[in-house]
């Protein structure tokens, strides 16, 4: 299998920010402006969760 990179909390921060920016245009659709809004709110999500693992392994690197 291929190496992967994981996604960093900062461009969590920033796609939630575009998706945000895109879901308040005046031009679009409710169902995309919803969507948009929703998928904000996923990335804002992932960006904690990736807060807390790099928490964690930041914790366990130093103790570990």
């Amino acid at each position: 299998m291929g190496r992967s990179t994981m996604v960093t909390e900062i461009q969590c921060r920033i796609y939630a920010a575009e998706c945000e920016r895109l879901g308040v245009a005046r031009d679009i659709s409710i169902q995309r402006a919803t969507a948009l809004m929703a998928m904000a709110n996923s990335w804002q999500r992932l960006a904690a969760d990736t807060g807390r693992y790099d928490a964690i392994v930041a914790e366990e690197g130093a103790t570990g």
